[in-house]
């Protein structure tokens, strides 16, 4: 248990150095925060947005552990916008595949 709360603080590293393409006045969430959300949630089975957005509210506490998330978690829509952004068809992880992940 101890070995994937390392993994996962790793993952928390490698998403603080993703550069945040948002203007600051509309940053409500940290990139880190939507990120590490919508992977964990990912992993976990859920696949729709509205899943996503629904197992940060039902897991806050745990995601707590690795982020603030003082704003609670965020919504479908910005998690659709942003990580659309990142996997649409130019943004930079667009080859990233979550195929064969096992659920958590």
């Amino acid at each position: 248990m101890a070995e994937n709360r390392v993994s996962l603080q790793s993952l928390v590293t490698v998403f603080e150095g993703v550069p945040d393409f948002r203007i600051d006045r509309h940053k409500k969430y940290t990139l880190g925060e939507i990120l590490f959300l919508t992977l964990s949630a990912v992993i976990s089975g859920f696949t729709e947005w509205e899943e996503i957005a629904d197992f940060g509210e039902e897991k806050l506490g745990w995601l707590r552990g690795f982020y603030l998330y003082e704003n609670g978690t965020p919504s479908h829509d910005t998690i659709n916008r942003v990580v659309s952004f990142f996997f649409g068809l130019s943004g930079p992880l667009r080859n990233i595949s979550f195929a064969g992940l096992r659920r958590i």
